[in-house]
């Protein structure tokens, strides 16, 4: 089945193969359903009501958590759209900003949603890539070829910091990074309270105020651990997560050290004020503070990259004087006045912030895992778990034995999945 999905996704997309948590995670849904699919060639599935549901109930709770301001939305559409970038770069880097933005703001203000987190799995040892034991070396290979690999990814709903019975620590880390960082724009400043620990939480929307199978809960609970294992693995060692994520890059195709097309950079930084400090060292030429970045920006390479940022008012095909104004305000008109920047913004640089933000999360990981189950709108029931590490590990295997072709499909665990099947009349299962 790996092979089939290679081959499949060689023929349709200049990307490798990927698979996401919830296709590895055994006996979620039908696995039998997957495979019908997989071999008739369909690997987009259709969104059905339930899905667009939760869709449109998960989109609620992030706007409450990160507000955004809808004439900002409106105009930072219109450069994403200008910006001369691929489809997948501009994806990329905006996914990447976004996580930057909302790591960040876990530290400033207690929570964050829709987390990107990913595994790397090795096809040759059959295993996932283990930041703690893999060498740099061995991964700076990967960034130059990475055919045999495979990226498992997710999306980690909710992250809360909480104190438990310390009531008000948070509070007071509020208090102390108000103290200590002089600058709220500044990435490199962040710091770290021991009686603060993160939950890493799922959010599954219900039609009714009721409880799912007692199965498909056992599903979710794998689901949130799988998420809760990346996260721990990429916060180990930034240095090495650097790398993964320049895996990460390649994998999709994007030259991780092609320039941020200008406007799509001012795109960025109307979406994300934390990167306008950064933005500012580059064009400057002034490192980071992240030696692994600030190492290879340095080496010898090809110097004939001019790189600038016109005045937003010579771009074109802006025709928008309520855009034209925003940036003049919210953006330093040294970073878009056409002046040649010493360091030009790359996906490199995304890849070495969010490593740094990963990392700073270590410190705070617990085993505190939970389920949020929300209907109309309104969470009814969270369901509390601990994270068990080997569980999890061997339920990696599991899954993947599936896709290595090493074990059959599981039966789904009720009848009510057969009924909206499309194959139920071409499978054995149904008509038993």
């Amino acid at each position: 089945p790996l092979q089939q999905l290679t081959d499949l996704n060689d023929s349709k997309t200049s990307q490798q193969a990927r698979l996401s948590v919830t296709k590895i995670i055994p006996g979620n849904w039908c696995e039998l359903q997957r495979f019908f699919r997989l071999y008739n060639n369909l690997t987009e599935e259709e969104e059905n009501r339930f899905m667009i549901r939760g869709k449109v109930e998960h989109a609620k709770y992030e706007l409450i958590t990160h507000a955004s301001v809808s004439l900002l939305t409106e105009l930072v559409a219109l450069l994403k759209k200008q910006s001369k970038s691929s489809h997948n770069s501009r994806v990329l880097a905006a996914v990447w900003s976004r996580s930057i933005l909302r790591l960040t703001e876990l530290f400033e203000f207690g929570e964050a949603r829709e987390i990107l987190v990913h595994g790397v799995y090795n096809m040759s040892t059959e295993q996932l890539l283990n930041p703690a034991n893999v060498a740099n070396e061995e991964l700076e290979t990967y960034t130059k070829n990475s055919s045999n690999l495979l990226v498992i990814s997710g999306v980690i709903d909710h992250l809360v910091l909480e104190s438990g019975k310390f009531e008000g620590v948070f509070d007071q880390y509020q208090q102390e990074l108000e103290q200590s960082i002089t600058n709220k724009q500044d990435l490199s400043e962040i710091i770290k309270n021991p009686l603060l620990y993160m939950s890493v939480r799922d959010l599954k929307t219900r039609s009714g105020r009721s409880l799912p199978h007692p199965f498909t809960q056992n599903t979710s609970k794998i689901q949130i651990g799988m998420y809760r294992k990346f996260l721990e693995d990429l916060s180990i060692s930034p240095e090495k997560t650097y790398r993964m994520m320049l895996i990460n890059s390649v994998q999709r195709n994007v030259d991780i050290d092609e320039p941020l097309s200008p406007e799509l950079v001012i795109y960025l930084m109307l979406n994300n004020k934390y990167l306008i400090n950064d933005f500012k060292r580059l064009k400057n030429g002034d490192p980071i503070g992240f030696q692994p970045f600030d190492n290879d920006i340095n080496s010898p390479r090809d110097g004939s990259m001019k790189y600038s940022i016109a005045p937003i008012c010579e771009v074109s095909g802006i025709d928008a004087p309520e855009l034209i104004e925003l940036v003049k305000t919210e953006i330093p008109a040294e970073l878009h006045s056409g002046t040649l920047w010493k360091t030009a913004p790359t996906y490199r640089y995304l890849a070495a912030r969010l490593a740094q933000l990963y990392g700073l999360t270590n410190d705070f990981l617990s085993p505190s895992l939970s389920v949020e189950y929300s209907a109309k709108d309104t969470i009814f029931n969270q369901v509390n778990y601990r994270y068990n590490k080997s569980e999890i590990e061997s339920t990696i295997e599991k899954g993947m034995d599936l896709w290595n072709g090493r074990r059959l499909p599981l039966r789904p665990q009720y009848k009510t999945i057969c009924k909206s099947c499309e194959f139920s009349k071409q499978c054995g299962w149904y008509l038993d």
